[in-house]
């Protein structure tokens, strides 16, 4: 019984394969003679083949596709031969069977205007996704998509020289990214942009510390739908942080964008409730209530915070559950938290609540500075690869 099914299952297998095989062949014949439509469909058939012939096919129906009347389909089909089918958007992704004529073909692209493909080039030379790392020359083809329309080219480089992810932490090239993508026409890329141009002004990161700078961009992103951008603005009017304060307000506001769902929202209102606990010692039980919620809606920062209460505890309010802490400081570290990573080397140097392994204190102080967050002296001396 079973093995007449996997013969039935293999059966359908081989008629399902040689039906795409002729697929694939009418789309190729079709291609040749001029129909880009079809040139853009035999493209991923015939580099799934793996053979020198197919090979040859592809690349002369990859430049028949570069016709397609759809600019999305065009620079798709160029793409296949520089990242494997199916994950050329992932990091690290595999490289395709001819990355060169790739490249090639998504610069004839770009000659003609087409601000897909010039994102594409950027990706291409982005050196932890890139082909052929070059930052500057990304940077480039990213200010050229951003102009033919392409914002999310340049907010995603500006991201990157943020983070460090794939090229040097820059926070200037960065700020020249965000002014970019500011200016676009795309209004999801552009609120996006203004939202992290307003951390800028507040950080001091590429640029002189301005608060009302940073309010302005704030305000823009938080008026255009934000959430982030709109958690910020209630967190500066709860501290009077270059506006009028008003505690209330900005409560309010955080106290409903929390309702709706949103972890950072949760955190804020819960550091807010935290901070006011020295007065008010009851207020650290609501505190840690906010901080569970933020946990709940994935939010890191909320893990580390609601991790911290439970492993101090406070008398008679918030009973210690040194267990649950460590469990949320991982989760929180692994989403990138470096106040989690930070907080969790300490654990493993000491050996408190987990066996003492210096090896793995290291190395997570060396991520928690790689993500920002400031370490003590010997901290610092441990990342080193002292004791």
């Amino acid at each position: 019984m079973a093995g007449g099914a996997r013969s039935r299952a293999r059966e359908k297998a081989r008629r399902e394969r040689q039906e795409w095989l002729l697929r694939v062949e009418r789309w190729t014949k079709r291609g040749l003679r001029g129909d880009a439509k079809a040139a853009t469909n035999a493209v991923v058939g015939l580099l799934g083949m793996r053979s020198a012939r197919s090979l040859e096919d592809a690349r002369r129906c990859g430049v028949v596709a570069l016709d397609h009347p759809d600019p999305e389909e065009a620079w798709r089909a160029a793409a296949e031969f520089i990242w494997e089918y199916g994950i050329w958007w992932r990091e690290p992704p595999r490289v395709g069977r001819d990355p060169a004529f790739g490249i090639q073909l998504l610069r004839n692209l770009a000659r003609r205007g087409n601000a897909p493909a010039m994102f594409a080039l950027s990706r291409v030379h982005f050196p932890l996704t890139g082909v052929s790392p070059d930052a500057d020359a990304a940077e480039r083809w990213a200010r050229l998509a951003a102009r033919n329309g392409e914002a999310e080219a340049i907010l995603n480089l500006g991201v990157r020289f943020i983070e460090g992810r794939g090229v040097s932490r820059d926070f200037k090239r960065a700020v020249r990214c965000y002014r970019a993508a500011a200016k676009s026409r795309d209004k999801g890329s552009a609120t996006i942009a203004c939202a992290n141009l307003g951390l800028c002004y507040r950080y001091a990161q590429g640029v002189r510390r301005n608060l009302q700078r940073s309010l302005k961009f704030t305000r823009r992103a938080a008026r255009a739908g934000n959430s982030r951008a709109r958690v910020r603005l209630a967190e500066a009017r709860i501290g009077g942080a270059g506006i009028r304060r008003d505690v209330a307000k900005g409560v309010t506001e955080l106290r409903a964008l929390a309702r709706t769902g949103n972890g950072m929202a949760a955190t804020a209102l819960g550091e807010h409730l935290h901070s006011l606990g020295e007065r008010n010692p009851r207020l650290y039980v609501r505190a840690r209530r906010w901080f569970e919620r933020g946990a709940r809606a994935n939010d890191a920062s909320a893990m580390t915070s609601a991790a911290l209460c439970l492993a101090d505890g406070h008398p008679e309010f918030v009973q210690r559950d040194r267990r649950r802490a460590l469990a949320l400081l991982r989760r929180a570290a692994k989403l990138g938290d470096g106040l989690a990573m930070r907080e969790l080397g300490d654990r493993y140097r000491k050996g408190r609540d987990v066996p003492r392994d210096i090896a793995r204190a290291r190395e997570l102080y060396r991520h928690a500075r790689i993500e920002g967050c400031r370490l003590d002296r010997r901290q610092r001396r441990v990342a080193r690869g002292g004791r």
